[in-house]
């Protein structure tokens, strides 16, 4: 659950540059091939093809993105841009969570060899609501331009299943050896994303003529927005750990502590993506599959840890060093991570 937001002036870029430079492309060409066709005609096949981007059509739509004939010459051209400064703000919003529900089973062979499984269901919800707005901050009132903002609204469900095994055997009294493998988790992903425009134009076609809005769904029928499925499998896991306890006997109160480490290996190129509609053939996804592939290689992490207990009062101290999951020798994407913490026990009652 988090709030972003800030804003500021700019008089070097704007949102819509993108936007209008996409649509002067697409303008360029039908003109080159079509040199009969009006303007009219080209914006209309615009926000009726699958040529130009989603957010270029609303621009257009809202006239945001426009064709400016006013100087004697035919110029696409972005009304915010035409500012020249504008204040800029966005506000990001994001909710959502992940709930695990576990079955797990174990077993313990004469305090030597334990063994355990669990089967694992994933749950998570999360929702992300952006409004990014500019507002014309020059001080004219004629310049055809007010203000404009733009809302995303995005939604992911995702639902996965995953098995986890380990054993854990304890060749002497105060020594602990441990082995566990995580099966990749097979998410099945929902997502869902709408957008909603609203322009002032200010007086472009007439005093307080200027406002217009349009959703995203619009262009897809007026019913809702597309849904779109896919499933994913994330990476392996093997580890490998081992633990020291520091005087190891029955009475609790006298043992000291123990020191513990683990070495974790994770196969990031082995994670997979694959459509989760019937009638899609997983063309799109071969390819982000291979670039995967290229991009990422498997990655060991390391974790040290260790606690002192003196009395009814533990000290804790652990380190982790976790590989760079690329194959790029230029990336520098490894991390180190120092952690400390006190405990308390006493009489039944422990704070941590």
């Amino acid at each position: 659950n988090n709030n972003y937001f800030y804003r500021g002036l700019n008089d070097y870029s704007s949102y819509t540059e993108p936007l209008a430079n996409e649509f002067f492309n697409y303008y360029a060409d039908t003109k080159h091939n079509n040199p009969n066709l009006g303007d009219g005609d080209i914006i209309e096949m615009a926000l009726d093809g699958n040529d130009v981007s989603l957010l270029t059509k609303m621009a257009l739509y809202t006239y945001l993105v426009d064709i400016d004939s006013s100087n004697g010459t035919k110029d696409i051209v972005s009304r915010a841009e035409q500012a020249g400064i504008t204040e800029q703000m966005n506000n990001i919003q994001t909710k959502g969570g992940i709930t695990e529900l576990a079955i797990g089973f174990a077993t313990n062979m004469d305090d030597k060899l334990y063994m355990g499984a669990s089967i694992g269901v994933p749950i998570l919800n999360y929702e992300r609501t952006s409004t990014y707005s500019e507002t014309d901050a020059s001080g004219h009132v004629d310049n055809d331009f007010r203000d404009f903002r733009v809302t995303e609204m995005y939604s992911q469900v995702i639902a996965g299943f995953n098995l986890k095994a380990g054993l854990i055997f304890k060749p002497a009294e105060q020594l602990r050896l441990g082995f566990a493998i995580h099966t990749p988790t097979l998410y099945g992903l929902k997502e869902k994303t709408s957008f909603k425009m609203v322009t002032d134009v200010e007086n472009r076609f007439g005093a307080g003529s200027g406002l217009d809005s349009i959703e995203s769904k619009a262009f897809y029928g007026g019913s809702e927005d597309p849904e779109f499925k896919y499933d994913l499998v994330s990476p392996w896991r093997f580890i490998v750990s081992g633990s020291y306890v520091i005087r190891e006997v029955s009475d609790v109160t006298l043992q000291r502590g123990f020191i513990t480490a683990d070495i974790e290996y994770v196969t990031h190129g082995s994670s997979r993506f694959s459509s989760g509609e019937d009638y899609d053939d997983d063309a799109y996804y071969d390819g982000i599959n291979e670039a995967v592939k290229t991009a990422y290689k498997g990655a060991f992490n390391f974790r040290l840890g260790g606690e002192l207990k003196f009395n009814t009062i533990m000290g804790r101290l652990g380190f982790a060093y976790y590989g760079k999951p690329y194959d790029d020798k230029e990336l520098k994407a490894h991390k180190m991570t120092v952690s400390g913490g006190l405990g308390y026990r006493n009489k039944g009652v422990f704070v941590d």
